[in-house]
């Protein structure tokens, strides 16, 4: 995955050089955000909802801040947006900005369904992230708080679009995740009520090696891994893996892409979790959904 968000980033830095060429004032107003951010940064794009596909989905458009609020802008092939809070901005090359990871997240909440916010903020939190900064959970808290408090201290202002969408977030955003597909199994894990689990946690086997697994159960003794494509050229090493924690007690459950092609196979999937953990404790798990995202920021978030 590494390499694939590498190559867009340079494909994408190219392309934002070539416009800016192509414009008069050498794109020195240009702010790049939304997707065209993402790319620019080395973060995973989300799944654009269909309704928002013609403003978001473009592969010929680059997506820009409106230089003013309030006024008409055009550029070939260039969408803009306009924001209505102040957003951070950095420079990916001395010629080419664009917002931060987290202005990108916040401006893109309005657009993405909560899961899949959800999903764009655990990728923003990745180990060794592209982008070279380390965020946490509080951050995302801190700058939607900040989005809050411009309401507060000024009642002419409008909340910004999304921020309650964005407060539910990070009520379920986790830290340590190392792709999408691993946010996107947790979401699946915690709307069915599943114990409580740790995220790349490592696991200490009989032979004396340390292996970390995906989403570890660790009372009940059984580690849940995704297997993405990267897994498909090194299934030897994989397989001694499963292996040597078999062999130390644990249960071990691969998931890959074809368990969340439909609804039926995420409830296979879940339904093999559930198998693997009652194996381990003799204990019956409920997997069907027990609430939705919505219902469960809200009630966490109430909670606090």
């Amino acid at each position: 995955m590494t390499q694939s968000l590498e190559t867009t980033a340079d494909r994408t830095l190219n392309e934002c050089r070539e416009l800016c060429k192509r414009r008069r004032d050498n794109g020195a107003r240009l702010v790049f955000c939304h997707m065209t951010a993402l790319k620019l940064l080395g973060i995973p794009l989300p799944r654009i909802p269909r309704r928002y596909a013609a403003m978001l989905g473009n592969e010929g458009e680059f997506h820009a801040l409106l230089p003013r609020r309030n006024t008409r802008y055009h550029a070939k092939d260039v969408r803009f947006f306009s924001v209505s809070m102040p957003v951070d901005v950095m420079d990916v090359t001395p010629e080419i900005r664009c917002v931060t990871p987290l202005s990108a997240w916040f401006m893109l909440s309005p657009f993405l369904s909560l899961s899949e916010l959800v999903t764009l903020g655990c990728c923003i939190m990745m180990p060794h992230a592209l982008h070279g900064q380390q965020y946490a959970v509080v951050d995302f808290e801190n700058h939607v708080e900040y989005a809050g408090g411009l309401v507060r201290f000024n009642e002419r202002r409008r909340s910004p679009r999304g921020i309650v969408h964005a407060r539910y977030a990070v009520q379920l955003m986790r830290e340590k995740l190392a792709s999408p597909m691993e946010a996107r199994l947790m979401l699946l894990l915690i709307v069915r009520g599943f114990p409580e689990f740790e995220v790349n946690y490592p696991i200490r086997v009989h032979s004396g090696e340390c292996y970390y697994g995906d989403i570890v159960f660790v009372k009940e003794k059984t580690v849940v891994e995704y297997d993405g494509v990267f897994h498909q050229t090194q299934w030897e090493r994989d397989s001694e893996r499963r292996n040597r924690l078999e062999e130390s007690g644990w249960r071990y459950v691969q998931v890959t892409r074809n368990d969340f092609a439909s609804a039926d196979a995420e409830q296979l999937l879940a339904d093999r979790i559930g198998a693997a953990l009652k194996s381990q404790t003799g204990r019956t798990y409920m997997t069907l959904p027990v609430t939705t995202l919505d219902q469960l920021a809200k009630q966490r978030l109430e909670g606090r």
